[in-house]
């Protein structure tokens, strides 16, 4: 069995897995919103994504996968569009 989960908030990183156990640098992490959402089977999938960027250097407390932790994030970006790269 497959779950599927709709995400309208994740963060894009360089690699599969980067964020989980040993985070990128802020420059390397986009904060991604995109209210129409996009549907998810793992939080480690590639993704094309296109959209509005903007800098913006914040840390927040983050759910990750192995639980909460303080990111700091170098971009944000309003996405247009959203689509699974596989």
């Amino acid at each position: 069995m497959v779950r599927r989960f709709l995400a309208t908030e994740f963060l894009l990183v360089p690699t599969a897995g980067a964020c989980i156990h040993m985070p990128p640098t802020a420059n390397q992490i986009v904060r991604i919103s995109y209210p129409e959402g996009d549907t998810v089977e793992t939080v480690q999938h590639p993704a094309w994504v296109e959209g509005i960027i903007s800098s913006k250097l914040t840390t927040d407390n983050v759910y990750l996968v192995n639980g909460d932790t303080d990111l700091t994030i170098g971009y944000d970006m309003n996405a247009s569009l959203v689509v699974n790269y596989h």
